[in-house]
């Protein structure tokens, strides 16, 4: 069956309803300057005849143009210009002045999007619209769009249906209205609050999936701001509707968990899944006492919310089976990242608890408090570990190998052993390039230069003098080639760190430790090595090249 044809089209009144509720958007009082006979001395006069977009109401009021623009209306305030915002003397709302003129050339345009909730062959659709109001030169109106539709069918799967497409190629295009729902294939909520629903029958989730979900109670208390989110997940946990009856308080909590964390209204449910689903009792559901519980739901807003973040927190690190020596440091990783580590390997193997310690550790040995030092040891660690994890024959048994004293030399030789089995055409290049450019070597004023042997040598090149050379293999090979200062006295000590570009001649970059500049007598070796030995070199092999060519082009 196709669900498509129980979206229906918004109700007739819907328009009433919003002016009713306050909600159509931009009121405004429309003035235009006419003239009137004056009934006392017969002369015809300028006035503003004045007209409300709420109340329907008309008037005429005093006429003024001070300064050339548009002409001031009298109001409760005195003289105002278009624009301003005043109060309608019959209806008493707060509205805004639009010169009849004005409003020629610039329309007031507001949208709102109101839902419907209705049922049909035991589905229930939740169904967001937009509505768009303007008032212009003509008058006032109001088109109703169809946006996006949410089906719950009797089995409980949930179907999204769209309006809406993008006007252009891009993702930064506005999206427009199409008039016609079309079937997404790939559910999400694409709208969030539903506080602007129309109202509906008592009886609209009555023979539904939803009959028990206490949605009423959900809506009339205010409880949760995206209505189909909750139905969405009381689709999955049945027993949310035992938590609603008992303590609506921390429910809404919940609910705001739920629906403002950063996973979204999508049916993630990583901030909830500390929560005990399978219970049926509330407060084993919460993993509280009875009177705990009672005591946290008749207490305010505030308490509420630090006490169950609180709450979950402990909840979790007891689950991931944290110490309280290692909340600190959990509660720096966070609760999301610790989650997602206990999926991972090395979690699964020693448990998250040695994963946190050695986090804890590593952080330390960068930052002494851990609190920057925690953000680059997740990052140092998790690199590791996926690296020693694709490493042929690595032994992920062992906790040593694991968690490695010096995590730094042990992911080098991690690399090391990645690069030795998956770069053996790279480690031919390097040995025929070390040959090739062999006879750029060179001594003077203290200093040497040779070229890189091997990727191991970028390696360690790059992990004494703390820059990213390492990653420079298939540039190295490809002619963007990486040659080694040294002092002559520390041949083996790295010192600066040269690229070349042998095709040119070109340095493109000379770095020391921490990417920092060289030093002018670094500099004036670099030229005189560009100058004695490089350009020599390469006018050699080009002349040799041409006389190839000659030759094969003769023959």
């Amino acid at each position: 069956m196709e669900y498509i044809e129980m979206v229906l089209q918004p109700p007739e009144d819907m328009e009433k309803w919003l002016h009713e509720q306050g909600r159509r958007g931009r009121e405004v009082i429309i003035y235009q300057a006419v003239r009137l006979r004056n009934p006392l001395t017969g002369e015809k006069e300028k006035v503003a005849k004045c007209h409300c977009t709420n109340c329907g109401g008309e008037w005429y009021a005093e006429i003024t143009r001070p300064n050339g623009s548009y002409p001031m209306v009298e109001t409760h305030q005195g003289f105002m210009n278009n624009g301003s915002i005043v109060k309608c003397p019959e209806c008493g709302k707060t509205v805004e002045l639009a010169y009849l003129t004005r409003l020629r050339r610039h329309p007031i345009k507001s949208t709102v999007y109101p839902w419907t909730v209705s049922k049909a062959g035991g589905c229930v659709i939740f169904a967001c619209w937009a509505a768009q109001w303007e008032v212009d030169e003509y008058g006032e109106g109001m088109e109703i769009q169809p946006r996006n539709a949410y089906v719950v069918t009797p089995e409980g799967k949930w179907i999204r249906y769209t309006a809406m497409e993008r006007s252009g190629w891009s993702s930064m295009s506005p999206m427009e209205y199409t008039g016609e729902w079309r079937r997404v294939e790939r559910f999400s909520f694409a709208d969030g609050n539903t506080k602007l629903m129309h109202p509906h029958g008592d009886d609209v989730y009555q023979g539904t999936i939803l009959e028990n979900a206490k949605l009423e109670i959900v809506e009339a208390k205010g409880l949760c701001t995206n209505l189909p989110s909750y139905a969405k997940l009381y689709t999955k946990y049945p027993n949310l509707e035992n938590l609603v009856m008992t303590c609506p308080n921390i429910t809404e909590w919940i609910l705001w968990q739920y629906n403002e964390s950063s996973n979204g209204p999508g049916g993630k449910l990583r901030e909830l899944d500390w929560i005990n689903w399978k219970a049926v009792r509330p407060h084993e559901m919460l993993g509280m006492q009875k009177d705990e519980m009672q005591r946290l739901e008749s207490a305010g807003r505030g308490q509420i919310n630090a006490q169950m973040h609180k709450h979950a927190f402990d909840m979790v690190c007891k689950r991931l089976n944290l110490s309280q020596k290692l909340k600190p440091t959990a509660a720096k990783i966070g609760l999301d990242k610790c989650k997602l580590m206990s999926q991972r390997w090395p979690a699964k193997a020693f448990g998250v608890k040695e994963v946190v310690r050695y986090i804890e550790k590593r952080a330390k040995a960068i930052d002494a408090r851990g609190d920057y030092g925690v953000v680059l040891a997740i990052k140092d660690c998790e690199d590791y570990w996926r690296d020693l994890n694709r490493t042929p024959q690595a032994d992920t048994e062992s906790y040593s190998s694991v968690f490695p004293p010096n995590l730094n030399r042990a992911h080098a030789r991690v690399l090391q052993a990645i690069k030795y089995a998956e770069d053996e055409k790279l480690r031919e290049k390097f040995t025929q390039q070390a040959k090739r450019l062999q006879p750029l070597s060179w001594m003077a004023h203290g200093l040497v230069i040779r070229v890189a042997e091997s990727e191991m040598e970028l390696i360690e090149e790059g992990k004494a003098l703390g820059h990213c050379v390492g990653g420079y293999g298939e540039e190295h090979c490809n002619g963007n080639s990486i040659f080694f200062i040294r002092l002559a006295d520390s041949p083996d000590t790295p010192y600066y760190t040269l690229q070349l570009n042998t095709r040119t001649g070109k340095v493109i970059q000379n770095r020391g430790e921490k990417n920092c500049a060289r030093t002018e007598e670094v500099k004036a070796f670099e030229n005189e090595w560009i100058e004695t030995v490089v350009m020599p070199w390469i006018d050699k092999r080009t002349k040799k090249r041409a006389e190839s060519r000659i030759k094969i082009s003769a023959a």
